[in-house]
C-alpha cells in the first residue's frame, strides 16, 4: 500500500471515530434529557400530591377546629347546666334542711301535745274506777250492776251514801255468756266502770282496794284506775314486766306511776329489760358484794369482770 493510501485510510478511520463519538454523545444527551424530564415530571407529580395533601389537611384541620368549637360550646353549656343544677341542689338542700328542722319541731310539738292530751284525759278520768271479776249474769240489768258495786264498796267499809254519775259494764256483751271465758272455762265477766261524783270518794276507795283480799265474797275482785287507752297500754306492759320479775322471785320490785322500780333501778315503758333472768343475776351479784364486803380484792375483780361480760348495766 502506498503512503497516500495509508494517509487516506487514517483520515477515514479518524472520521469514522469522530462520527461514532458524536453519536455516543448525542445518545448520552438524549438519555440525560429523558432522565431530567422524568425527574421534572416526578417533582411535578410530587408537588401536585403535596398540594392535594395540603388542601386535604387544611380541610381536616378546619373540620377538627369546627368540631372542637362545637365540643367547647357543648362543654360550656354542660358546665352551665351543671352549675345551674348545683345551685338548684343547694337551694333544695336548704329547703330540705329547713323542712327537716320544721318537721323536727312539729314532732316535738306533736309529742308535747300528745303527752298533754293523754295527761288531760287521764286527769278527766280521775273520778273513775274499774272493777274486775265481779260476777255477771246473763239477765243482769244496770241496777243489778250498781248494787254489785255497792256491795263491793260495803265490804271495803265505804259509806253507803257515796254518789255516782254512772255505773255500767264496759265492752261488748257476752252473747250466750260464753264468748269470753276464764282458764277454768267459766264466762269472764266484763269490767264495771264506776264514775264517782266526788274525787275524794274514788281516791278513798282506790287506797283501800287491797283490803278486798280479806273479803269473803269479793277476794278475787280487782280495782284499777280508769286510764286513757295509751296509759292503759303502758300500764299493761309494766304489769307484764312486774309479773316476770315476780316469777323470778325478785322481791324488791314495784310499779310507781309509769315506771318499774327494782331495788335502785328505774325503768320506763321504753327501756324495760328484755331478760329479767340477767337482772336477777345482776341483783344477786350486788347482794353478794353487799353481804361479803370483806372479800379479797381478787374475787371482787373476778365478779366485776363476770358482770361486765354477761350482765347489762342497770
Amino acid at each position: 500500500m502506498s503512503k497516500a493510501s495509508k494517509v487516506k485510510e487514517k483520515k477515514r478511520l479518524r472520521s469514522s471515530n469522530s462520527s461514532t463519538g458524536e453519536e455516543d454523545d448525542s445518545q448520552i444527551i438524549e438519555k440525560l434529557v429523558s432522565i431530567q424530564e422524568r425527574i421534572e415530571n416526578g417533582f411535578t407529580k410530587i408537588n401536585e400530591e403535596i398540594a392535594a395533601l395540603k388542601f386535604e389537611l387544611k380541610n381536616d384541620i378546619k373540620s377538627v377546629r369546627e368540631e372542637l368549637n362545637e365540643a367547647t360550646k357543648s362543654l360550656n353549656a354542660a358546665w352551665e347546666e351543671v352549675s345551674s343544677l348545683q345551685e338548684k341542689n343547694r337551694i333544695l338542700q336548704q329547703q330540705l334542711d329547713s323542712t327537716t328542722e320544721e318537721n323536727g319541731k312539729l314532732k316535738e310539738d306533736f309529742e308535747a301535745l300528745r303527752v298533754r292530751i293523754v295527761k288531760q284525759e287521764d286527769y278527766s278520768r280521775r273520778e273513775n274506777l274499774r272493777f274486775y271479776n265481779i260476777p255477771e249474769s246473763a239477765q243482769e240489768t244496770n241496777e243489778d250492776c250498781v248494787q254489785k258495786v255497792k256491795q263491793v264498796l260495803s265490804d271495803l267499809g265505804a259509806p253507803s251514801d257515796i254518789k255516782f254519775h254512772a255505773i255500767h259494764r264496759t265492752g261488748k256483751p257476752n252473747i250466750n255468756y260464753g264468748a269470753s271465758s276464764t282458764s277454768e272455762g267459766e264466762p269472764r265477766p266484763r269490767p264495771i266502770l264506776a264514775r264517782f261524783v266526788s274525787r275524794m270518794d274514788s281516791e278513798s276507795i282506790w287506797f283501800k282496794r287491797k283490803e278486798l283480799r280479806k273479803s269473803l265474797r269479793f277476794s278475787t275482785v280487782l280495782i284499777d284506775k280508769d286510764l286513757s287507752p295509751e296509759s292503759a297500754r303502758e300500764r299493761a306492759k309494766l304489769r307484764a314486766a312486774y309479773k316476770k320479775a315476780k316469777d323470778l322471785n325478785i322481791d324488791k320490785v314495784s310499779i310507781k306511776g309509769k315506771n318499774l322500780i327494782t331495788n335502785s333501778s328505774k325503768y320506763s315503758v321504753n327501756n324495760l329489760p328484755n331478760d329479767f333472768s340477767r337482772m336477777l343475776v345482776s341483783l344477786s351479784y350486788l347482794n353478794l358484794l353487799h353481804m361479803h364486803s370483806n372479800l379479797p380484792s381478787c374475787f371482787k375483780v373476778l365478779l366485776q369482770t363476770l358482770q361486765n361480760a354477761c350482765i347489762p348495766r342497770l
